[in-house]
């Protein structure tokens, strides 16, 4: 049952600072602590093989002790500090080595000191890694892959589903009208599996409700897409389209898998084009500059995430993409509305890299079909992948019901003429 705090309980949160200035104090004591302690055991600077052999403890233990006592950032030492138990069974080592109770007594002093401050300000070690993720790189890094791995095993054990590789490539190309672009989608969904024989395999693919000023979903030669045949890449796919049904959910499609198979033997892939004209606005109606682009979402547990832009040579002259990760549950577009970035954004470090003009660098190695199927989705739209730009945006375990963006800034009408 929720019980609201009381202002008193409120008003015992320490401000960040002061957080940060306890943690350092009480790493900096304890690694000072430990150092008077290895030295008088084992001698200055030993090797962790010395330290296991000389104080009994193991050497992933002994690495960690001398990482934390040699580090020169007392939030550095923190992290890499191992908890009470190991550290007194450090403690009993050295005590059998005739390390002096005066140095031992400090240290476990200042071992209790630290112990105290993790307990009270991070909960646990957990919880410590994650507020120091925020002031040392190298941990937030540790901190979001093991995250992200913990997200893609929760939710393939709850959904009973999984995916090896999501590979999307968004095409902007040039519309009839000159205000707007068109897009056309790629989705190659490889390795997908049931891992529970009650699980149910959905893939939110389209909406039917096109947004302002946006024909769509078409066929990539223009006309409109009547059923799952018309969107679907037969030749990269191993799932007829008579396998699958549709499911309209309000404004939605969702198309589910009959008879997916069970386990690593029942793999699938999935592959899916289609066409939407008018999809984005080439210029901003305000100023400062808004911005506009096409985005992905993680809709299943996902391995791997690339997500390819293909931009016209004539569409954002001279701009660079911003990526941008979004938590969908927060309604989080967020392109252009402060709030809503401000809000909905996931802050994780991951980034885009240039791939060039033309197919050169599509290739994907988990996925051998990217390069053919994307070649055949340029032909069959009419277009020439030499006068497009790409962009690549590669995630491993994305989270599940991440919204991902890559925006270009969009020029103002009046500035507009070099825009053609």
């Amino acid at each position: 049952m929720y019980q609201e705090p009381s202002p008193a309980h409120l008003a015992t949160g320490l401000p960040v600072l002061e957080v940060q200035t306890l943690l350092q104090s009480a790493g900096v004591n304890l690694a000072d602590a430990l150092r008077q302690v290895i030295t008088s055991a084992v001698g200055e600077h030993p090797r962790p093989v010395e330290l296991s052999r000389t104080c009994g403890v193991s050497k992933d233990i002994s690495y960690r002790v001398l990482k934390a006592t040699g580090a020169r950032d007392p939030l550095v030492a923190a992290h890499w500090m191992p908890g009470p138990a190991p550290i007194r069974e450090l403690l009993r080592g050295a005590k059998r080595q005739g390390v002096t109770e005066e140095v031992l007594g400090t240290a476990e002093r200042a071992l209790s000191e630290f112990d105290s401050v993790v307990r009270s300000e991070a909960g646990d070690r957990t919880g410590l890694d994650v507020m120091l993720a925020g002031w040392i790189p190298e941990v937030r890094d540790k901190v979001q892959v093991l995250g992200k791995q913990a997200i893609f095993r929760g939710m393939s054990h709850i959904r009973g589903v999984s995916l090896q590789v999501f590979f999307e490539a968004a095409i902007i190309l040039p519309s009839e009208d000159p205000a707007r672009c068109d897009g056309v989608s790629l989705c190659i969904f490889d390795g997908l599996r049931r891992a529970r024989p009650d699980a149910k395999v959905h893939i939110p693919m389209r909406t039917l409700n096109a947004p302002f000023g946006c024909v769509g979903p078409l066929r990539l030669d223009g006309n409109p897409v009547e059923s799952f045949g018309d969107i679907c890449l037969t030749s990269y796919s191993t799932v007829r389209p008579d396998q699958v049904t549709e499911v309209r959910c309000a404004d939605s499609i969702i198309y589910s898998l009959a008879g997916a198979g069970l386990g690593l033997r029942s793999t699938k892939t999935l592959a899916t084009a289609d066409r939407w004209n008018g999809c984005l606005s080439r210029y901003s109606p305000t100023d400062p500059p808004t911005r506009s682009g096409p985005f992905c979402e993680v809709l299943l547990p996902t391995r791997l995430l690339v997500f390819d832009v293909f931009v016209h040579e004539s569409i954002f002259p001279g701009e660079e993409p911003r990526l941008d990760l979004f938590d969908s549950i927060l309604q989080g577009t967020g392109v252009d509305h402060a709030a809503a970035r401000e809000v909905a954004t996931i802050n994780l470090s991951e980034s885009w890299i240039s791939i060039g003009r033309g197919l050169g660098g599509v290739r994907v190695p988990e996925v051998p079909d990217v390069v053919d199927a994307t070649r055949e989705v340029f032909e069959r739209s009419g277009a020439d992948p030499d006068e497009f730009r790409g962009y690549r945006c590669r995630i491993e375990y994305p989270p599940y019901g991440t919204r991902i963006t890559m925006s270009f800034a969009r020029r103002l009408p009046s500035t507009s003429g070099g825009d053609s």
